[in-house]
């Protein structure tokens, strides 16, 4: 009797040794670091209100040491103010969330739209979420009710109500001039 539950204690001593290895090689593998998601919504909050809702139809998220999150498939970004309140969405072809920074790049067809119903539309803007800044180095368009305005360059707050373009090329008023224009019957 012994002898078969010493032989019992060495097998079991076995497959626990080999659930040890496979478990380290398990949480040693690489691609376990890495998360999916689809149909994705994150919320970002500053003491306790939420400040921005994230949605994508596919996020892929890295895990190691300087964790990134990635939207190949596009993103919808609403931003809330104080109260609440949506200030301004945005859209984009793919996203890039840089975790550790708190910086988010947004691709491809970006629009922004604010409160006021400005809109503007570029194909790279840079989220920086503590410093409650955007800005691009890109081609900017910004259609508000009153002109278009075409330049190089632009620096908003997050809700897109202050802003500059870095470098203005040109603006097409808007409004009252081209109600003027006579039909064409």
């Amino acid at each position: 009797m012994n002898r078969l539950l010493w032989i019992g204690m060495l097998f079991l001593g076995f497959s626990c040794q080999n659930s040890q290895e496979k478990l380290r090689k398990f949480a040693l593998n690489p691609d376990m670091k890495k998360e999916t998601g689809k149909d994705v919504t994150v919320l970002y909050s500053d003491s306790g209100k939420v400040t921005a809702r994230i949605m994508a139809p596919t996020m892929l998220r890295d895990l190691t040491d300087k964790p990134v999150t990635e939207m190949p498939d596009g993103i919808e970004a609403i931003f809330y103010d104080r109260n609440g309140e949506i200030s301004s969405k945005l859209t984009a072809n793919r996203a890039i969330n840089y975790t550790a920074t708190g910086t988010m790049e947004a691709y491809g067809n970006v629009i922004v739209i604010n409160e006021l119903g400005d809109t503007l539309r570029t194909e790279k803007l840079i989220w920086l979420e503590q410093e409650d800044k955007v800005y691009t180095d890109q081609f900017v368009r910004i259609n508000t009710p009153e002109e278009v305005i075409y330049g190089d360059g632009f620096e908003s707050n997050q809700r897109f109500t202050r802003y500059r373009i870095l470098n203005i090329r040109g603006t097409v008023a808007l409004g009252s001039e081209a109600e003027a224009d006579p039909k064409v019957d």
